[in-house]
């Protein structure tokens, strides 16, 4: 009947998204629910597994769980990370469930400007300053609108595309002083690669990760 596309996870994951289907009433079709569910599967779930997909039966709000879910609780992560990832080997090789999935997420890669405290003093960097700048440069601002027809339209300043990859221009960035004088940012700072903070959960005061997986209607029972 139709469909609603939302892209951002839950938690604002720009990499996530989400499609909601609303199926015509079951008496106006062939298939039952299940079996449109099988035919997303198997047309789609193949294709797109590095995406990590998974399929949820929600109501009118949209929401929706899968039916099997065990959280696995502890205080070290990565003790926690290694059980959740062998029992959800083991259950994929189960007939009874599909889409077998963990809540866990590993770190994503990401380029860290780290302050050279010292440095920076003597060029009387702050590092809010600093901050402030690689928005704008990268992010950008709207110190204006445009007004016409009725209509605001927010004008947004920052780099060009291609000088917007801090990684391959790292040693051309400048940023002002307290004296709005500009400063090469590599003669205060260090650029590092380093990996990102994974989602973490928390229930009953330790973390968790939590495995789903939905029930497959035609297993051994």
């Amino acid at each position: 009947e139709k469909t609603v596309v939302t892209v951002g996870g839950s938690s604002g994951e720009p990499n996530e998204a989400s499609i909601f289907v609303v199926l015509i009433p079951g008496s106006d079709r062939e298939e039952s629910t299940s079996e449109v569910k099988e035919v997303i599967r198997q047309k789609f779930f193949k294709q797109y597994a590095e995406a990590n997909p998974k399929m949820l039966e929600g109501g009118s709000g949209g929401g929706g769980q899968q039916p099997f879910q065990v959280s696995i609780i502890g205080n070290e992560m990565k003790d926690i990370e290694s059980v959740s990832n062998a029992l959800v080997e083991k259950l994929k090789g189960s007939k009874n469930l599909k889409d077998v999935n963990s809540s866990f997420k590993e770190g994503k890669p990401e380029l860290q400007v780290q302050i050279n405290k010292l440095k920076a003093d003597q060029f009387g960097v702050s590092s809010t300053l600093v901050g402030q700048e690689l928005r704008t440069q990268i992010e950008g601002s709207t110190p204006a609108v445009f007004r016409t027809g009725g209509y605001e339209y927010d004008i947004r300043v920052r780099l060009d595309e291609k000088d917007r990859n801090l990684e391959d221009n790292f040693s051309a960035v400048l940023v002002p002083n307290i004296n709005n004088r500009l400063i090469q940012l590599k003669d205060v700072a260090d650029l590092k690669i380093v990996e990102g903070p994974a989602t973490i959960f928390r229930q009953d005061r330790g973390r968790y990760i939590q495995v789903s997986a939905d029930i497959n209607e035609e297993g051994e029972g």
